[in-house]
């Protein structure tokens, strides 16, 4: 039986590759079940979810899917919307946010394991082209990690490079 609210708690706390595989093969395992365009999936490629152990046994959906059919558990309703860039001509993909909190915090804890608390870091983003979009999971991220670096000097600089190369030099001197 899949626990949402005891899993969600145990990614937080792996410890070791180990459970990240275990948790990983869990997760699939639940999926394969609750997903439907998951499962018919893995119905056409003849995989049984019993058989797959390891992480790296789980089939990953093909981009084209997120273009095409709604990824979401069964149950659970699209409370964000987050649609790829369209480099394309085609239909763009489409990243169907259930708990948005959750994405936040998953996207935070990564990052801060990476590089640190954001209260010590000064954030300059440079995304030009993404800016205009606000379906863009980049741009909430982004603006998520500048925000909680709760530091002015921390920003987005859109096509703005001579004030970026000044904040930087000034950062820089600050920090010498």
């Amino acid at each position: 039986m899949f626990r949402r609210e005891q899993f969600i708690k145990s990614i937080f706390e792996i410890n070791s590759p180990q459970e990240f595989n275990e948790l990983a093969v869990q997760l699939f395992h639940h999926q394969a079940s609750s997903v439907q365009a998951y499962k018919d999936f893995l119905s056409f490629l003849n995989i049984r979810s019993s058989n797959i152990t390891e992480i790296s046994d789980i089939p990953c959906l093909p981009i084209q899917f997120f273009k095409k059919k709604h990824i979401i558990t069964e149950g659970l309703d699209t409370k964000t919307i987050f649609r790829s860039s369209g480099t394309t001509a085609s239909k763009t993909s489409e990243h169907l946010v259930h708990d948005l909190s959750l994405y936040e915090k998953s996207f935070r804890t990564f990052f801060e394991s990476t590089y640190g608390s954001c209260d010590n870091l000064v954030i300059l983003a440079l995304l030009p082209s993404y800016l205009e979009r606000k379906d863009s999971s980049l741009v909430h991220m982004v603006s998520k990690l500048i925000e909680l670096t709760k530091n002015s000097r921390s920003g987005f600089y859109k096509n703005n490079y001579e004030e970026l190369v000044s904040k930087i030099e000034s950062l820089i001197n600050l920090y010498k």
